[in-house]
């Protein structure tokens, strides 16, 4: 693994289906990421189909987003509309 690869943020949004909080959550993410032009791995997460997954990862509201790094691991709950809360959220973590 290249140290490139090492520091590139993993982005895990967990929704649940198509409710509005969700759709809101991923366009949110989705503006943000694009206007930033940040090089992530984003894995979006249906809670209703893989509902295991977000047991062993603890999440228990949706929208839910896990940014982890190499070193950290941060939850952001909501629609991502507060971009500022998500941007200081990714930058401490770059």
């Amino acid at each position: 693994m290249t140290a490139a690869a090492a520091s590139r943020l993993r982005l895990e949004l967990y929704g649940a289906g198509d409710s509005a909080a969700s759709r809101s959550a991923r366009l949110n993410l989705d503006k943000l990421l694009l206007d930033l032009q940040l090089d992530v791995e984003l894995l979006v997460i249906d809670v209703l189909s893989d509902f295991e997954r977000a047991l062993q990862q603890h999440v228990l509201v949706t929208p839910e987003l896990i940014v982890c790094s190499a070193a950290q691991r941060q939850m952001l709950v909501g629609d991502l509309s507060q971009t500022e809360s998500v941007l200081a959220t990714l930058r401490a973590l770059m």
